[in-house]
């Protein structure tokens, strides 16, 4: 078994395109004048459709070497599972031959070699017309060797066929193509005219991978010697818009299944179509026409491609036609048939017209009108209308100023725009008469058993509108914020066409917001960068304005330092070992802190994350330290605090002498002024104990000009302050006090305060 892709070559629409035809022609369609052209064109298509067929495969091998094989002859024999003779049912192709001469009788295999010979097996549609169904195929073969005839059946081999697809193919394509008329000095506009397709698949089998390739209409005859061109604008399959190409992929239609193509075209002049008809053929090699999966091909008048949503809309195009040709009838035939894409079913329509420049209409439909700027509904009532589907055509009270936009039924149904209503306009020129504008509504409808009566509101729009005008007045473009900002957005609108009826909010090209009447307003939240805000206004005709827009910054917070002061220790004499606790105050004025970092002479010495924010330094060694503290706030910045000095005295060792410090060094007004407090913390045992000397030093170095030079007894325990003097070069210097006791050194040093 194999799969087989058929060619099935269709030549369309052999068709002459023409504004007037045969003066008997004329006589019977009225008083048109004008000839456009006498155009010849061919459309071609051609249907791709993977099939399934089978294999007869023979290899015989000749084996002696001086013997050929003569007069080989095989004959296949294909028979039901009742043993009837079956070839009948089937397309057997002439085989393909490969070390052999013929199998008819008269073929010959070399001595020593090996002939093949490979037969294709096409079911017909009456193989399994209706159920899967089982054959066998077998044989006999027959040749003569060294002068001996021999004759051997072929053992049979069972193959299963399924139904094939049985497709009807339906056309539908408008008699009159309008266009421009280039008899007139006006370029009216084209009206694209739809090429219709519904396949019909009435056969028990599925139709697989069915693919259509259309070729553009070819002129092939032109005696006016026009310039006529076609163009293809679109092409949907089963309702579903496909790139406006030439091949259309149906896919698989199922049995019973329909399938509907939509082709879309324009002619450069407008005519008609006077000759209309479809040919298929399909040919394989097998030269049966029961292989054939084509059924029928028919050709239609058609009035407009539909959608019937009553009762069931099963969303792909149905096809509104005309049964009496409409060249063989009025300028404009009313139509009475709609073709439906769920199984190819007709139904009867009933047609009613009240068009004024029809030759009997009915009284008009419209209850009220004329459509105005400001009246932009109309109605029509329509009376006597049967049950089923109904067609309805009437002088469009839009006449060509405005367009129509929707039509709702009075129990609230809305019919399908462009589809199941419309309106055209065209330039009508009769015999002996001015041309005058043909305005024309149309309505597809389905009316359920009881209402006699059909109420439709047509709702308008301008055909050139005038779109509104639109402002907006807050913010004003490159205006700023501050993050986390409110905004909310205003703006003003009008129109000299219609009222305003809508403001839609856009930033950043996503929709923020409509606002319904005045004040027209949105709210934003913008995040921190820079943004586009736009706003449309749109009339009660549906029109938008051109938009407004401003472009507006958020900014990003500017973060403000953190505060911090370093608050302990409070003492800053200590004697070694020390221990100590440092603590800080720290604050944000805009976040959080982080964390407080405690250092000493630089080095770091711990953080703290929480309030209160300290830390403890245990066992600290003689000597100074300049202690800071550094906080962190919740965005990175620190701040560095105030410093402390630190001193810590040598160990006591013994609290018999006297460890004299000086307490404080205050510079005075007086250039070379320092008030100095010197103070002997020794233990009692150390009363009366003299000094044998005690001097100020600075930097470093004695300095006799000190005065005084030597500092008086001090009294355990006791506090003594002096006004010293020396030159004012040094004031900047560390002060030291030192002397003996006992013949034990002490010193004592601090800085000289401001």
């Amino acid at each position: 078994m194999k799969t087989l892709t058929g060619t099935l070559n269709i030549l369309l629409l052999t068709a002459l395109l023409s504004s007037v035809v045969s003066q008997e022609a004329r006589a019977q369609i009225g008083k048109e004048a004008g000839t456009c052209a006498d155009v010849k064109i061919q459309l071609s298509q051609s249907v791709a459709i993977t099939r399934t067929a089978f294999q007869a495969k023979l290899v015989i091998g000749n084996s002696p070497v001086n013997v050929p094989l003569q007069n080989l002859k095989i004959t296949l024999d294909i028979r039901d599972l009742s043993s009837n003779p079956a070839n009948a049912v089937f397309g057997i192709s002439n085989p393909v031959l490969s070390g052999i001469s013929d199998v008819a009788g008269t073929g010959t295999i070399a001595s020593g070699a090996q002939g093949t010979a490979i037969w294709t097996i096409l079911p017909t549609r009456d193989a399994a017309p209706l159920a899967t169904t089982v054959y066998t195929v077998g044989g006999t073969i027959s040749y003569t060797q060294a002068g001996v005839n021999v004759s051997l059946p072929l053992f049979p081999a069972p193959i299963t066929v399924k139904p094939d697809p049985l497709l009807q193919f339906h056309y539908f394509l408008q008699r009159q193509v309008y266009s421009d008329d280039p008899f007139t000095p006006e370029v009216e506009p084209s009206e694209p005219f739809p090429l219709g397709l519904l396949v019909v698949n009435k056969g028990a089998g599925a139709a697989h991978n069915m693919t259509i390739t259309s070729s553009q209409p070819k002129i092939v005859d032109n005696q006016k010697g026009l310039q006529i061109a076609f163009q293809l604008l679109g092409a949907s399959v089963n309702g579903m818009a496909v790139p406006p190409s030439l091949t259309a992929s149906f896919g698989d239609i199922a049995p019973g299944a329909t399938s509907v193509a939509d082709f879309l075209l324009l002619a450069s002049l407008q005519g008609r179509f006077i000759s209309f008809n479809a040919t298929f053929t399909h040919t394989d090699d097998l030269n049966n026409p029961r292989t054939s999966i084509l059924d029928s091909v028919d050709t239609h008048f058609l009035e407009h491609v539909v959608r019937i949503v009553d009762p069931a809309d099963d969303g792909k195009p149905d096809f509104l036609t005309l049964s009496v040709d409409p060249l063989l009838t009025d300028l404009s035939p009313l139509p009475d048939t709609i073709w439906n894409s769920v199984d190819g079913a007709t139904a009867p329509v009933a047609a009613l017209d009240s068009a004024s420049d029809d030759a009997t209409p009915l009284p008009p439909f419209l209850a009220d009108g004329p459509v105005t700027n400001l009246n932009l509904t109309v109605h029509f009532v329509v009376p006597n209308v049967p049950a089923g589907f109904v067609y309805i055509r009437a002088d469009d009270p839009g006449k060509n100023v405005y367009q129509l936009v929707s039509v709702t039924r009075s129990d609230g149904k809305m019919l399908v725009p462009g589809d199941n209503a419309w309106s055209t306009h065209r330039i009508i020129r009769l015999k002996n008469q001015s041309p005058y504008p043909q305005d024309r509504v149309y309505l597809f409808d389905y009316n359920a058993a009881g209402a006699a009566t059909l109420g439709y509101t047509l709702t308008y729009a301008p055909l050139n509108p005038i779109k509104p005008t639109v402002v907006l007045t807050s913010p004003v473009n490159g205006a700023t914020f501050s993050p986390n900002a409110a905004i909310t957005v205003s703006a003003s609108a009008a129109s000299i066409q219609a009222i305003v009826k809508e403001l839609d909010f856009y930033a950043d090209g996503t929709f923020l917001a409509s606002a319904l009447a005045a004040p027209f307003t949105a709210s934003y939240q913008p995040a921190v960068g820079t943004h586009t805000l736009k706003v449309v206004a749109i009339d009660a005709n549906g029109t938008v304005s051109d938009p407004a827009q401003a472009v507006i910054t958020v900014n990003p917070l500017v973060n403000k330092p953190p505060v911090i002061t370093l608050t302990g220790p409070q003492i800053t004499d200590l004697n070694a070992p020390a221990t100590v606790t440092l603590s800080a105050a720290a604050s944000d004025p805009d976040g959080s802190i982080a964390k407080v970092d405690f250092y000493s002479n630089g080095i770091f010495l711990g953080s703290s994350i929480a309030p209160p924010y300290m830390t403890t330094l245990q066992s600290l060694d003689t000597g100074g330290y300049n202690l800071t503290a550094i906080a962190t706030d919740n965005q990175g910045a620190t701040t560095t605090s105030n410093g402390l000095f630190l001193q810590v005295e040598p160990k006591l060792t013994n609290t018999g002498l006297a460890i004299l410090r000086i307490v404080s060094a205050v510079r005075q007004s007086t250039p070379g002024q320092i008030l100095v407090t010197v103070q002997n913390s020794g233990g009692a045992n150390a009363v009366g104990i003299a000094l044998a000397t005690a001097r100020i030093r600075w930097g470093g170095q004695s300095k006799p000009t000190v005065s005084p030079t030597t500092v008086p007894l001090l009294a355990p325990n006791s506090t003594t302050t002096y006004m010293l003097q020396f030159p004012a070069a040094d004031a900047s210097k560390q002060m030291t006090v030192f002397g003996t006791s006992s013949g034990r050194s002490f010193s004592a040093f601090a800085p000289v305060t401001p």
